[in-house]
């Protein structure tokens, strides 16, 4: 299993970390300190105090008792972080039973593995535009097309190709879903979801990810596990079985600016 620092170095995630984890090693680190620079002070002071005059005890009993709350709190932060900890560890072998299968997550990073991606998108009411960009990483528009104006969640597919006939490597894009409502306002709630296969697993103890080619995404965000069949590509030559032919008919296909569009009712 990798570590997700070392599988995100060349890719692109939309994992988020438990930051939290290690903060409250820190905190006690911090709080011992602050305790033997207390305890040294007040025997200074009990050292040196007036004898006819002497402290009053109540103020700095206060202080131990503060002490020792926070000392508690900290414990308690550590326990949950232990916690959390087993519970990635968990998490992570759960996510080694989805290498090799598809997997639909909610992302606006766009695998194309083998010459083929597959991504959808929910429009929360009926709109008068729609437009769907499939861009770089450095946000270069590669390919532009209009979308499913009716409610509900669409589904698409892209074969790398752009306008211009250029086919894109494999690796990791990004979707674009810009549209506007029947009253001409911009619509906020729009989502994307990506599909693609399990190509790797990652745990370092704060988050668990997994790649899909070059997208890492967390578990966190995988919605629906799929037959490895929605990810084939309509478009691709299937071999005949024994003489290893190809067979281009039969797709049932339609094509438009290298998009193939499904409607799902919601």
């Amino acid at each position: 299993m990798t570590n997700v620092s070392a599988l995100t170095s060349n890719t692109n995630s939309g994992t988020g970390t438990l930051s939290t984890i290690g903060n409250a090693n820190q905190a006690s680190e911090s709080l011992s300190g602050d305790l033997d620079n207390f305890l040294n002070l007040l025997v200074a002071q009990l050292k040196n105090q007036d004898p006819l005059s002497p402290m009053d005890s109540t103020e700095f009993t206060n202080q131990l008792v503060q002490f020792a709350n926070v000392e508690q709190n900290i414990a308690t932060n550590k326990n949950l972080e232990n916690l959390l900890i087993l519970n990635n560890n968990s998490l992570a072998v759960g996510a080694m039973t989805y290498l090799d299968h598809t997997i639909q997550a909610e992302s606006s990073y766009l695998p194309l593995q083998d010459g083929y991606s597959k991504f959808s998108y929910y429009l929360p009411s009926d709109a008068s535009k729609c437009t769907i960009t499939i861009t770089g990483l450095d946000d270069k528009v590669i390919t532009t097309v209009k979308g499913d104006l009716t409610k509900g969640r669409h589904v698409l597919d892209w074969d790398g190709t752009d306008a211009s006939g250029k086919k894109w490597e494999d690796g990791s894009y990004k979707i674009k879903i810009s549209a506007n409502s029947t009253d001409g306002k911009e619509m906020k709630d729009i989502y994307t979801t990506v599909f693609g296969k399990v190509t790797g697993v990652a745990n370092d103890g704060t988050d668990v990810a997994v790649s899909l080619g070059k997208v890492v995404i967390s578990v966190a965000k995988i919605l629906a596990v799929h037959e490895d069949s929605e990810l084939e590509n309509p478009n691709k030559p299937k071999e005949e079985a024994g003489n290893g032919e190809t067979d281009n008919t039969g797709t049932g296909t339609d094509t438009e600016d290298n998009t193939v569009a499904k409607t799902e009712e919601v």
